[in-house]
């Protein structure tokens, strides 16, 4: 939401290009989410998020070259949106020592900002092990960082209960913004099948 909120304020001027990345562990609380067929595997559980984002700063997504390793469980696309690049790099393929990672790095025509978000691996996952530092890196003056205040998973779940308890319509993860998120991710699948770059849509 800050890295959103900066982007508006236009400090770095025009968003052009986007990376994000989504790394987990298999998990080991299910059987089914590694199932392509039940969950749509690592393109529908993970890097489907950050094919929102994406869509969020540089506009809807028209393209998607996927490919992927690791029986599937590790992706990388390269997105074409509206407004610029992205690339999406998602993976259920890290061992189990690994944290859950996230990040997200946006080039402006004036800097960057970049998001970085780990939590503790495993069963060890708490609120004292969540870091979400966001990082403003100006061409011109200083770099800074901003440390979330609070649990950022916390803050989310906290609004949709709000939501759920006020019968009010979340601002964000919307239905459409889920269905085109969706679409991408399955126009990746695709992608991955074909070995070339598909449409979105």
């Amino acid at each position: 939401a800050e890295l959103r909120r900066l982007l508006a304020s236009g400090e770095l001027g025009k968003p052009l290009a986007a990376t994000a990345i989504r790394l987990s562990p298999p998990p080991d609380w299910n059987d089914w989410m590694l199932d392509a067929e039940r969950a749509g595997g690592t393109l529908v559980d993970l890097a489907i998020h950050d094919f929102d984002v994406l869509a969020a700063i540089l506009g809807p997504v028209r393209r998607v070259h996927a490919r992927a390793v690791a029986d599937g469980r590790h992706v990388t696309a390269q997105v074409e949106c509206e407004r610029g690049e992205g690339l999406v790099e998602g993976s259920h393929a890290m061992p189990g020592s690994y944290p859950f990672t996230a990040g997200l790095r946006v080039l402006c025509e004036g800097g960057v900002l970049e998001h970085r978000f780990v939590a503790g691996a495993g069963d060890e996952v708490s609120g004292s092990d969540v870091v979400s530092v966001l990082g403003v890196h100006p061409r011109a003056g200083t770099a800074r960082e901003l440390t979330a205040a609070a649990d950022p998973w916390r803050v989310q779940l906290e609004h949709f209960l709000a939501c759920v308890r006020d019968g009010a319509a979340p601002s964000d993860g919307t239905f459409s913004q889920a269905r085109a998120a969706l679409a991408v991710a399955l126009a990746a699948r695709r992608s991955v099948a074909s070995g070339v770059p598909e449409v979105v849509g």
